[in-house]
């Protein structure tokens, strides 16, 4: 899938709630048995390096393999395959002649193009391939690389995860222990900190707690605030076999209800790069300036 849709002024450009939406679902919504091949043409530019790395972490945090694909065509061949009937049936672009004029701009332009870092790429050239056998040629490094032995433990977790099955129960500032928290950050491979929720549950306006109907804790968030205006999206946690069911943004949402009914006007979070699908396409916030100081580094 790709998601590049024309700009007003008729260009093509990246447009970020696209991507972000689609991103945002496939991290908190799409099943992990489920597959997804992105198509871009990715220039040699920050914004390029940013699109790809997301993609390879949104993989890494779903379990799934990643592997990134490089294409080419000699330009008489591609111009003429773009208007071919079933192209234009998946809405792609179809006009030959604008092909051939983008592909002499980019070489009169010297244009280059985003690189894979090396041995993260498989490169094929297409000319005179057809797409069954390039396919094929995909499936069998992906085979390579485990598909089939991953396929197997994500099945096996889904087995896992029916015993936990049933209607996830939502609460604000409902009944939480420390060792609940420590259990549910060991679910996902963290480091959890004895005491921690203890000592910070007095600093909170709430938090948001997510059961299975047998009380299982398998979502939480925290929301602190001033005492006034401003609250704080604080460690967002989904136990590892119910992730990518919605769970976190509905605690979000939750916590977002809550904080607003308080009389907050303005929730604040901060967050990683790759996980801006999250919080900025599937729980709605937008993109601010804001400042940090480590308080812990040396000067």
């Amino acid at each position: 899938m790709g998601w590049e849709v024309p700009a007003p002024d008729g260009d093509l450009g990246p447009r970020n709630p696209i991507r972000d939406a689609v991103l945002g679902t496939i991290e908190d919504l799409a099943p992990k048995l489920n597959s997804y091949v992105f198509t871009n043409v990715l220039k040699d530019d920050e914004d390029s390096v940013t699109q790809y790395s997301r993609i390879r972490s949104l993989a890494q945090r779903r379990g799934s393999l990643f592997l990134s694909v490089m294409l080419s065509c000699e330009v008489d061949e591609q111009v003429r395959r773009i208007d071919a009937p079933d192209r234009i049936a998946r809405l792609k672009g179809s006009d030959p002649e604008r092909y051939r004029r983008e592909r002499y701009r980019r070489e009169r332009d010297h244009t280059k193009l985003f690189q894979p870092p090396p041995g993260e790429a498989v490169r094929i050239d297409t000319t005179t391939i057809g797409a069954r056998q390039n396919a094929e040629t995909i499936h069998e490094v992906l085979l390579g690389q485990g598909l089939e032995r991953r396929s197997r433990a994500v099945a096996a977790r889904r087995l896992t995860d029916e015993a936990m099955a049933g209607e996830v129960q939502y609460a604000w500032r409902g009944t939480l222990t420390d060792g609940e928290m420590v259990d549910l950050v060991e679910s996902h491979g963290g480091r959890p900190a004895v005491g921690w929720w203890d000592r910070v549950r007095q600093y909170s306006l709430g938090w948001v707690t997510a059961r299975t109907e047998n009380g299982v804790l398998v979502g939480f968030v925290n929301v602190a605030w001033d005492g006034g205006d401003h609250a704080f999206l604080l460690d967002p946690k989904t136990r590892s076999t119910r992730q990518h069911e919605g769970i976190g943004t509905a605690v979000v949402a939750l916590a977002v209800k809550h904080a607003r009914a308080a009389g907050c006007e303005w929730l604040h979070v901060d967050f990683n790069p790759e996980l801006a699908s999250f919080y900025l396409g599937a729980c709605g916030f937008e993109r601010t300036d804001a400042g940090l100081i480590h308080l812990l580094s040396e000067k």
